[in-house]
């Protein structure tokens, strides 16, 4: 029998690979504000212009930047545990941590920021989704596993009701997404050691996508899994990321939910050898473009936000503050077609809580 917590400790592992470096210089582009802001949200054109901070930090790290449907609110997962360098981050130096997070929303200029769902010690409350513009879903985990959580909120947008989402008793799922009536969600089955990405289609649970090989014993990184899907806005697709232990990279997937048929859309951007993701990706409000992180671990300066469209065609850089300028990019989602959010860590920056 496979241990309930080494699989949800592994595959939250696995969730987002991102490697922090301390190379680089200082940014060109500071935020706004004190020196010491370490960690940021950001918007900009997607052709790079009117580049705004939204919100800094100056030791906690905050991920999965999300705008709600009408643009007026944006939620986001804060780290409150500290683990290395004064940090509260999600990378530990030796592994990964997403205990102690919580939930929060903000006006979409930064002010009015709230939690929604509080730090728990030991607890991961994380990775937060718009539904509609009064739910979200979110990732809720602890000794025992991980389920899938929806927050209902009133009309001053605080919380009026928090309740799980039911899964198969099997399945320890990660990061939710929703459109209309479908939920889509990566997950290992427990029973059979096996690991995909699961759809509820109006109450119907079924498995989307079986990576070859992949077993459930990822220490042993053979086989393949995929992670971070998205629904398109018609409900029609799902984009993700697939890892391949035989190439050792992360590739962007599109598939078919009708059909089944899978598109690799970066079969022709990673070569082989190369230690490389594409991945965390987020789809345009029309559906017309994919927004993706893409992180080369052999030059790290190669690392940059991409757009590309869903048949895999007019694959383009975003044009922000990079690594290159000190910002080292951990994730990015649209705000509108044609303007983005993501956030960022200043390299070189020390924190100071």
């Amino acid at each position: 029998m496979i241990d309930k917590k080494q699989i949800y400790l592994i595959l939250t592992a696995i969730s987002i690979i991102i490697f922090i470096s301390g190379c680089g210089q200082p940014p060109k582009r500071p935020p706004e504000g004190s020196d010491t802001e370490v960690f940021g949200i950001y918007s900009a054109n997607l052709d790079g212009t009117d580049f705004n901070v939204v919100l800094t930090n100056s030791y906690q790290e905050m991920t999965h930047v999300r705008v709600s449907p009408n643009g007026q609110w944006i939620t986001f997962s804060r780290y409150n545990k500290i683990v290395k360098d004064d940090c509260a981050e999600m990378h530990t130096g030796s592994g990964l941590n997403y205990e102690d997070t919580e939930i929060l929303i903000m006006k979409a200029d930064g002010s009015n920021v709230k939690t929604l769902i509080p730090s728990e010690k030991g607890k991961i409350n994380v990775n937060s989704d718009w539904v509609n513009d009064k739910e979200l879903l979110y990732l809720y985990g602890d000794d025992d596993g991980t389920e899938i959580r929806r927050i209902i909120l009133d009309d001053n947008m605080d919380v009026e009701k928090v309740k799980k989402v039911k899964i198969l008793d099997t399945l320890m799922p990660l990061d939710p997404h929703q459109v209309d009536n479908k939920i889509v969600f990566p997950a290992v089955d427990i029973l059979k050691a096996t690991q995909g990405i699961w759809m509820i289609d109006d109450g119907e649970l079924k498995q989307l996508t079986f990576p070859k090989n992949a077993s459930g014993t990822y220490v042993t990184r053979d086989g393949a899994y995929d992670n971070d899907v998205k629904i398109s806005p018609d409900g029609s697709k799902i984009a993700f990321m697939r890892f391949n232990a035989e190439r050792g990279t992360w590739h962007l997937y599109v598939m078919d939910i009708s059909t089944g048929i899978e598109q690799d859309l970066s079969l022709d951007h990673i070569p082989y050898e190369s230690f490389a993701l594409d991945g965390l990706p987020h789809w345009s409000p029309d559906g017309s473009k994919i927004i993706f992180r893409h992180s080369d671990y052999d030059v790290l300066t190669n690392s940059e936000i991409y757009t590309v469209n869903p048949d895999g065609s007019e694959r383009e850089i975003v044009d922000v503050p990079s690594i290159a300028d000190g910002y080292y990019q951990l994730g990015v989602s649209f705000y509108s077609n044609d303007r983005i959010l993501y956030h960022a860590k200043i390299i070189n920056v020390k924190c100071e809580k």
